[in-house]
This record gives C-alpha cells, structure tokens and sequence, in this order.
C-alpha cells in the first residue's frame, strides 16, 4: 500500500473533499462493497488451500530445502489472506458497532490493513528467495547445496518473518486504546487513536519507505530477473533435447544399443520438473504484484494520487483490487504444486482418502 495507510487508515471510505457527483459516489461505495465480499469469500478459500498445502509438505518432509521454503510460503500465505479478508470485513463495517468512524477505522487497519501489508510483503521475499534458489540449483548444481543449507534456508525464512512481524509491531505501537464520552450516544465508548512516538519517528519513515515501496519493487525486480534466466535455461534444455543424436560408442558386436550425446548443461529430469513448478508460481506472483508495484510507484510520484486526494476514488479502488490480486496470489499455489508435482498431488488425494491419482 502506500505511506498513506500507514499515516491513516484503511477506512476506504469516500469523503466530502473527493471529486464527482453523489451517483459517482454511490457507484464507488457499490464497488467497495462487492470487492469487500470477494476479499472475504476468497479469503475463506485461501485458507483452506493453504492449510492443505501445509500439512502436504509436512508429511513429504523437510528433507528439501524446496520443500521447507515452500511451506513457510504457505504459512506467509494463509496469514495474508486472512488480513486480506479482515481488510474487506472492515469495510463492510464490521467494526462499526458501538464505536465511532475513526476508531472502526483504526482498528480495520490494525486487524487488516497492517497485517496484510507485512504477510504480502513477506510472501513477496519467500517467491524471491525461491526464485534465487532455483537460480543458483541451475547454474551452479554442485555447489548450491553447500551453498544453501538448511541451516541457511532456516535462517533466511526466519529473518524474513521477524523482520515483518518487527514492522508490525512498530507500526501498531502508535495505536493507544482509551475511552472518550460520546454527546451523540449520550454514554462513554472504548477509541483508539494513534499517538507517533517522536523518538522512533526517523525510524518509522525509514520502514514505511522501506516496506511500502522499496521492498515490493525490489521482491518484483529479483522474480522478474530470476524468472527469465529460468525460463531461458528450460527453452535451452528443450532445444538439446531436440537436437541431440544418436552416436555409436562401441562397434563389437556385444556393444549395445547406442547411447545418446547429452550437453554437459543439460538440467536433470528432476529439478527440470522443480524449475516448472518455480516458473509458474513467480510467473503467477509477478501477473498479480505488478499492479500493486505500479500502484506503489503512483502513490510516490503523484501528489494527488491518494487517499484524500484529487484522485481519492481511483486510489481506493485500485487499493483494493491490488489487495485482491494479492489474495489470490497466496491462495492458488496449491494447484501449481497439485498439477506440476506428482508426489504432492498423491499426498494431497491421500489426504481425502483416495488413491493415488
């Protein structure tokens, strides 16, 4: 999102200053309404995938580091969607009973709206991390698995989610809960109002930066390249495939069939097969964060293009369709794994208590 959900809120609501007539208005509303929906029921379905994929990998074992990297992934995922779906239940007012507009608003952003922006972001460096994994498997095969370890998975994965939770917790700092008496309602309400520690303001402009803009585009950038090499490297490995030839390595009589030339280069069956399934998930995670990087790089550039301002409306729905997209993102890789590997797709069905498929 941008800085201006960290400085507000994640009300969405349309307000006095922004342009367009009262039918605008409306449309507007009825959009946030059936994006809101969809946040949620699509929440209700990430969770559960991402609960199998969980207990998939963790029945196949974390002997891989694929495997370990994939179902922190997993764990990333099923916590983005369910802040995703708490975004979209705090805009259809769930926390409006018995507490005013700023205090809803403000806890639709500590329920929601923070915790989506750290678990997107942390998913974001997991599919990088993948992404440089595989990388580094094709390019360097016999060295990368000194070069990443489990030891070294674990760590990295772990930095990874105490650098987001550190975010979280910072931001959420700045919330104080209190009571205030309410001459509307004529009786005392619970508020929660944000109060900026000035101490740590240099440090949560740092963070906002760096979580708002700086690591999605990077996370972006890194699948992006690491992508393409991979997708290079499969057209190369079908391309010797096509072209390698029969030669006769022995002419006695006893020698055999004869064997196949195979370019030294060439990727093995097996992580040929990991390398499918790594394109398609950041082939995937790249069609969806791409309209949030260019929401982000809006956000900064233009002065106008946010929440209350000029273009007010536009940014709110766009901010939630980017929220979607990322939503779906962390709830389909399930199929990915399902389609592409065999061995998950036989635990998975084992699951259900059918045979293997």
């Amino acid at each position: 999102m941008s800085q201006g959900f960290f400085d507000r809120n994640l009300s969405f609501e349309t307000n006095g200053t922004s342009p367009g007539s009262e039918a605008i208005d409306q449309w507007v509303q009825s959009v946030q309404s059936v994006l809101s929906w969809t946040l949620v029921v699509t929440g209700v379905v990430g969770v559960m995938t991402n609960v199998l994929t969980i207990l998939v990998f963790a029945k196949m074992g974390f002997s891989s580091t694929f495997h370990m990297s994939c179902t922190a992934l997993a764990v990333s995922d099923v916590l983005c969607v369910v802040a995703s779906a708490m975004t979209g239940a705090a805009v259809l007012g769930v926390f409006r009973r018995d507490v005013d507009a700023k205090t809803s608003a403000h806890m639709g952003t500590i329920t929601g709206g923070l915790p989506q922006i750290v678990f997107s972001r942390i998913t974001a460096l997991i599919t990088a991390w993948i992404s440089v994994e595989r990388c580094l498997s094709v390019a360097y095969p016999t060295k990368v698995r000194f070069i990443i370890t489990r030891t070294v998975t674990k760590v990295a994965l772990s930095i990874m989610f105490c650098l987001g939770f550190f975010f979280l917790l910072l931001a959420s700092s700045s919330y104080r809960i209190g009571r205030r008496f309410d001459p509307k309602v004529n009786s005392t309400r619970w508020t929660l109002d944000v109060e900026e520690n000035k101490k740590l303001k240099a440090l949560t402009q740092f963070v906002r930066m760096f979580f708002g803009l700086i690591l999605p585009v990077l996370s972006w950038v890194t699948v992006t390249i690491c992508t393409v090499f991979l997708i290079v490297k499969l057209r190369q490995n079908s391309m010797w495939k096509k072209t390698a030839v029969p030669t006769a390595t022995d002419t006695s009589s006893d020698a055999g069939d004869a064997k196949t030339t195979r370019p030294k280069q060439q990727v093995p069956v097996k992580e040929r097969r990991v390398v499918k399934i790594v394109v398609v998930v950041t082939s995937i995670f790249l069609a969806c964060s791409l309209p949030m990087s260019v929401h982000l790089l809006a956000s900064f550039s233009l002065p106008e293009y946010i929440e209350w301002g000029a273009l007010g409306q536009l940014f709110v729905i766009n901010s939630l369709v980017c929220v979607w997209l990322s939503q779906v993102n962390s709830s389909i890789n399930i199929l990915v794994f399902a389609v592409s590997g065999q061995k998950f797709r036989s635990v998975l069905f084992g699951l259900f208590g059918f045979s293997k498929p």
